[in-house]
């Protein structure tokens, strides 16, 4: 019985192994018109600003966009920066 069990670990794993390996035949990387691609990189331009811009302006959409940041004032153990 182990040895059987065994024996079908092994070939899913070798099935799972191999299938993706012979998928699509070279050139029909799936873009339907049976035509070789020439690579596959794509530019994709969004039509709106990313998500992170919303700022709440559609009622019952709560604003996505993050708080201007405050630097902490009056913390003990802060240095100023020295940033120039």
């Amino acid at each position: 019985m182990r040895r059987i069990t065994a024996v079908v670990v092994l070939l899913i794993v070798v099935l799972a192994i191999a299938v993706p390996a012979f998928g699509a035949p070279q050139g029909q990387e799936g873009n339907g018109s049976g035509k070789a691609a020439s690579n596959s990189i794509y530019i994709v331009q969004m039509s709106d600003k990313p998500v992170v811009a919303y700022d709440g302006g559609v009622a019952g959409f709560a604003a996505t966009k993050p708080a201007p940041a405050t630097p902490p004032v009056g913390r003990t153990g802060t240095r100023p920066c020295r940033c120039s």
